[in-house]
């Protein structure tokens, strides 16, 4: 009866349908790099790892440039026409920056800028990045028209052919960068199916639809995705790329590549599930009103809190004889990294969906000044590890308790803009259940007597 009344309410209920539509394909595409790491762990070395963690920071930091942050404004237009110019606009701004990317490099190698020089894999980042931002733009204007099994297919696609390629490429030593190409090669199909399904880049849509005189209008219209949320989400990347940049210098490629590894493997929970209710959410934020948007967000943040505190627990008691179990036990020391960051994830996990009510509700300087505080604070943490104790456990610690830090006081001033109410008993399950997770993971850092 219980089972048959949640089967109900799933088919009754369209926005539950959509998240599980995103969510399988989130699952399904992040599935195949779980079960294929296990392969590419025994291909690539972890200085491997390490290129490509350096490379993906720096791809990473210029997909942020490549639209001007417009993809984003592409959902908040009523009309479909303006939406389409939108997506033009953001399209020219990649081709310029990619332009400009390629030729940089090009005048690096001729004066021989070591900075840039020691980029492995330089040639390819004009490359990554055009078609990263081909796969945004693509990607926000499925999600306006709520094309979401598109969006689930083109991710699956996207995995899988980076999957196949990094594999055989590790097998045949016949590229260097075996992970750099495969990632741009499942980006490139990716874009080519949203391009078949939908005709945002057919030239007859674009001979319809395009007008430079309207672009420039929308450009002013939506100036604050420019001004605001391009630093904010541009200091975001910066503070997750940076840190590992930075790492490369502080520490061996060894560490690097390990503390990519647990990032990567992480961040999988976010982009199961976290990624496909927070694309729902700013799309229902900018459509509803406040007392239906906050409601919507209690039952996100309730669903993400009890889903996550059980893989989350086990990672804290078990990570490191995980890591080593299914990565092998050259990859211990990536286990143990991630006991030090579990936490910060955790409530990442919580309350990520919920931060596009800052773009929603046109709330993008506060969101600047939030990722301003977060990149400061994580290079901040990771030269104090290293000049102060000069020790990498040091170091993750100290940049795991500041990422939970902030996400706490991001999570408060998110629970303001929205006006999240909640229940007493919610309250006392939620915040001790949180207090005993906490003290689990001081004790079990310092059964660990590493720092």
């Amino acid at each position: 009866m219980i089972i048959d009344n949640i089967v109900k309410k799933i088919k009754n209920s369209e926005i539950i349908q959509n998240i599980l539509t995103l969510s399988f394909g989130s699952v399904v595409s992040q599935l195949i790099p779980i079960f294929v790491s296990l392969i590419l762990a025994r291909l690539y070395s972890p200085d491997d790892y390490g290129v490509w963690g350096v490379f993906s920071s720096y791809s990473s930091i210029l997909l942020v440039f490549a639209c001007g942050r417009y993809d984003l404004a592409i959902l908040r237009p009523k009309r479909n026409i303006d939406a389409l110019n939108i997506a033009y606009l953001s399209s020219i701004i990649a081709i310029i920056l990619c332009v400009f990317i390629f030729f940089i490099l090009l005048i690096a190698d001729l004066f021989k800028f070591t900075a840039i020089c020691s980029i492995n894999g330089r040639y390819w980042l004009p490359v990554n990045v055009f078609i990263g931002a081909l796969v945004l733009i693509c990607t926000s204007y499925a999600n306006r028209s709520e094309r979401y099994r598109l969006i689930a297919k083109s991710s699956i696609f996207q995995s899988i052919v980076q999957a196949t390629s990094r594999i055989l490429f590790g097998i045949s030593n016949f590229f260097s960068n075996g992970l750099i190409i495969g990632a741009t090669m499942g980006g490139t199909v990716a874009f080519f199916y949203f391009h078949k399904n939908l005709k945002v880049f057919n030239l007859n849509c674009i001979k319809r639809s395009l007008s430079i005189k309207r672009i420039k209008e929308l450009a002013v219209i939506y100036k604050n995705f420019f001004l605001y949320e391009m630093p904010s989400g541009l200091l975001n990347t910066m503070s997750t790329g940076i840190p590992i940049i930075l790492m490369s210098y502080l520490f061996s490629k060894y560490y690097v590549g390990q503390f990519s590894m647990a990032l990567h493997l992480l961040f999988l929970p976010i982009s199961f599930i976290g990624t496909a209710m927070g694309n729902i959410f700013y799309k229902k934020a900018c459509i509803w009103d406040n007392e239906k948007t906050a409601a919507f967000a209690f039952n996100i943040l309730k669903f993400s809190y009890w889903t996550g505190i059980i893989p989350f627990l086990l990672l804290i008691f078990f990570g490191d004889e995980l890591f080593s179990i299914v990565l092998g036990s050259k990859w211990q020391m990536a286990g143990i990294f991630s006991i030090y960051l579990s936490l910060w994830l955790w409530v990442t996990f919580c309350f990520s969906p919920l931060s596009t009510i800052y773009m929603a509700i046109d709330k993008q300087k506060m969101s600047m000044i939030v990722n301003s505080v977060n990149f400061f604070g994580r290079i901040s943490a990771i030269i104090i590890g290293k000049y102060l104790i000069d020790s990498i456990f040091f170091t993750i610690f100290l940049y795991g308790v500041f990422n939970l830090l902030l996400w706490v006081l991001n999570g408060c001033i998110i629970w303001k803009y929205i006006n999240i109410q909640m229940k007493i008993l919610d309250k006392l399950l939620i915040s001790s259940s949180f207090f005993i997770v906490l003290i689990i993971w001081i004790i079990k850092i310092y059964k660990l007597n590493l720092i």
